[in-house]
Parts: structure tokens; C-alpha cells; sequence
């Protein structure tokens, strides 16, 4: 098996190639490769690709297991190579713009990690239809709107991080789904506003939980008691009133304790809001 290299476009009836010679045979590619790879050239061209820190091999000859960024799983079928988009993460790589909605069509994708970039727009609706997701890292963009309901369907999700965009609106109770989700953050969202949903105290996995920094009310759920494995939750910089779930801590909190830590769980809190405690240890 030899890896298929190049890019193809639909052109007059009949696959063309972007970065080989016009007399390329692709009939015996399947479908999902290409498809794929008009994916991958769709997010080139509306982030700005051109002005990327690291665009190595991109529309470029090389297989697109060469392509800065890129992940793939690779089988041998019939004496050719099968490949599939698993992941694209690029970190501070100077993304700027919209995500496109070919993206969709990566139906093998299980990591998108796009943080500290541009990008901007609304959190695509299609991200639901990504279903083998496991990692969505889109921290440090400019991110706006709501989060999409739809993205309690994405149940084998581990990592969620928006944290620092300029998303709006309530959580969706249907994040409460994520029964897999370890790592959930939401910070620096200055304008999620509402109550914390209960629904999110059936996160029996969760580790690492970030709300701090956003313009959320009410009492923490009493919910919350179930997160048993919770290693670090930080709601600093809300405007939450009530009490600490009695066994989320095994001793009370109030405003003189920005921050407590009892039994490998660190709770950060705001040293002004009065959560109904009885003084610090």
C-alpha cells in the first residue's frame, strides 16, 4: 500500500487533483478520503491558512498524515490505503475567521483542539453531528452566541474547554449527557448568566470544573453532591448565593475563604459572596 498524496476537487464530472499532475487516477480512492480532504482544504481557506504559523504540507503533495496539525488512523483495503481525520489541534497558530461547515462531514473525528487563535461566529450547530468527538478545545477565540444545546449529544466527549470567548446565554441543561465528559470549563465567559443546571450534577466523571468569571446566579445544586470524583471546581467571580452541597465538602465555607481545599477537592470562591459557612479551618 502506498498513501494516496494530493487533494481533489469535483470538477466537469470527475475528480480532479489540486497538487498532482492532471493525469492522476483517482477512481479507486474511496468517497470518505476525499471528502475529507475537501474538508481540510475548506478549513484552510476560511481560516486564513495562508498566514499560519506552521502550514507544513498543506495543499501540498504530501499525504495529508504530513500536514501540520493533521491526525489519521490508516488502513490497508484492496492493496491502497485508507485514511480517515481523526484530529486537528494547532495551538496559537494564528486561525483567523469562521469554521466551515465541511467540517461536518469528518465523521471520524475525535479531537478538535483550535485554541488561542481568531476565530470567531457562533459555536456551529453541526458540531452535534461529530458524534465520535472526545476532545473539543476551542479556549481563547472570540467564540459568540450560545452554546448549542446540541452538544449534550456528543456523549463520548472527555474534554469541553471555552473557556475565554464571548459566549452568552444559559449552559444548556443538556451538557448534564456528557456522562463521559472529565474536563469541563466554561470561564471567563462574561456573559453566561443564570442558574448552574442541575442536570450537570450527573457528571459522575468530572475531574476539573471551571465556571469562574462569568455572571451566573443561584444556589450551587444540591446535585453537585454526586460529583464524587471532582479533583478541582473554581466558581470565583459569580454572583452565587446559598449553601456548599454537604458532601461536595466535609467542612462549611464563607466569604473568608476565597479558597478551601478538604479531601483532594480545591474549591475557589468569591471571599465576598456569603455561602452560608461557619469560618474557615
Amino acid at each position: 500500500c502506498s498513501l494516496y498524496p494530493g487533494v481533489y476537487t469535483w470538477d466537469g464530472g470527475e475528480w480532479v487533483s489540486l497538487s498532482l499532475n492532471s493525469d492522476e487516477d483517482v477512481s479507486g480512492y474511496s468517497f470518505d478520503r476525499i471528502r475529507d480532504s475537501l474538508a481540510l482544504v475548506a478549513f484552510y481557506n476560511n481560516t486564513g491558512g495562508g498566514g499560519w504559523i506552521d502550514k507544513t504540507n498543506w495543499l501540498s503533495n504530501e499525504p495529508i498524515t504530513e500536514w501540520a496539525g493533521v491526525t489519521c488512523i490508516e488502513k490497508c483495503v484492496n492493496g491502497k490505503v485508507e485514511l480517515a481525520v481523526t484530529g486537528i489541534h494547532f495551538e496559537n497558530n494564528n486561525l483567523v475567521g469562521q469554521l466551515p461547515a465541511n467540517l461536518k462531514n469528518l465523521l471520524n473525528l475525535t479531537e478538535l483542539s483550535l485554541p488561542m487563535g481568531q476565530l470567531n461566529s457562533s459555536l456551529p450547530a453541526w458540531l452535534s453531528d461529530l458524534t465520535k468527538l472526545q476532545t473539543i478545545d476551542f479556549r481563547s477565540n472570540q467564540f459568540s452566541g450560545t452554546i448549542p444545546a446540541g452538544l449534550g449529544n456528543l456523549t463520548d466527549l472527555v474534554i469541553l474547554d471555552l473557556q475565554d470567548n464571548q459566549l452568552s446565554g444559559a449552559i444548556p441543561t443538556g451538557l448534564g449527557s456528557l456522562t463521559k465528559i472529565i474536563y469541563l470549563d466554561l470561564a471567563y465567559n462574561y456573559q453566561l448568566v443564570g442558574a448552574i443546571p442541575s442536570d450537570l450534577g450527573s457528571l459522575t466523571n468530572l475531574m476539573f470544573f471551571d465556571l469562574q468569571n462569568c455572571s451566573l446566579s443561584g444556589n450551587i445544586p444540591s446535585s453537585f453532591s454526586g460529583l464524587t470524583n471532582l479533583i478541582s471546581i473554581n466558581i470565583v467571580g459569580n454572583q452565587l448565593t446559598g449553601n456548599i452541597p454537604t458532601n461536595l465538602l466535609s467542612a462549611p465555607i464563607n466569604e473568608f475563604c476565597p479558597q478551601y481545599q478538604s479531601d483532594g477537592i480545591t474549591i475557589n470562591l468569591n471571599p465576598w459572596t456569603n455561602y452560608n459557612g461557619v469560618g474557615c479551618p
